[in-house]
């Protein structure tokens, strides 16, 4: 969901971000920033979804996203290995790869 989507439904619903950060005892900015993704706060994130009535995966999809969840891991530990080099140096080194 994106975070306009999400106040969206918090209204719908007769919540707040404000009623959010006084549920999780914490400032209404924070409340805002889990929501925007510039911050992560696992408790924030299960109020929200707690509220909304839907599962993490769909309210925030973005968040902790892994290889394993993207995609099927191979058995190969040559590949495995070759994936998680390839992860820990960042985008670009996909564009070296012939697919």
């Amino acid at each position: 969901m994106t975070p306009a989507f999400i106040k969206f439904q918090l209204e719908e619903r007769g919540e707040s971000v404000s009623k959010i950060a006084l549920d999780c005892d914490c400032s209404i900015s924070f409340v805002s920033q889990v929501i925007r993704r510039k911050k992560k706060s696992e408790r924030v994130e299960s109020e929200i979804c707690r509220v909304l009535g839907r599962p993490r995966s769909e309210v925030f999809p973005d968040q902790g996203a892994t290889v394993a969840t993207i995609c099927q891991l191979p058995s190969n530990p040559a590949t495995l290995a070759a994936l998680v080099s390839l992860a820990k140096a960042g985008a670009s080194a996909l564009e070296t790869i012939d697919f």
